[in-house]
């Protein structure tokens, strides 16, 4: 996400950028994991849900 400010990345195009990490990744395990970055960031407006399409880190 900080790679691609702005950019709407699909839940797919997170998935292959993560599949070095040697996880087994799913769908919604995705979810889980924007939610958690919401958490720690304390700003949960900087990453952004675009419904049908994926996540944007909005650049302030």
């Amino acid at each position: 996400l900080v790679k691609n400010q702005d950019r709407v990345l699909s839940r797919d195009e997170i998935m292959q950028a993560l599949r070095g990490l040697d996880a087994d990744i799913y769908s919604r395990a995705i979810d889980v994991l924007v939610s958690r970055l919401r958490q720690k960031l304390q700003h949960p407006g900087l990453i952004r849900t675009v419904r049908g399409q994926g996540y944007q880190l909005v650049n302030r």
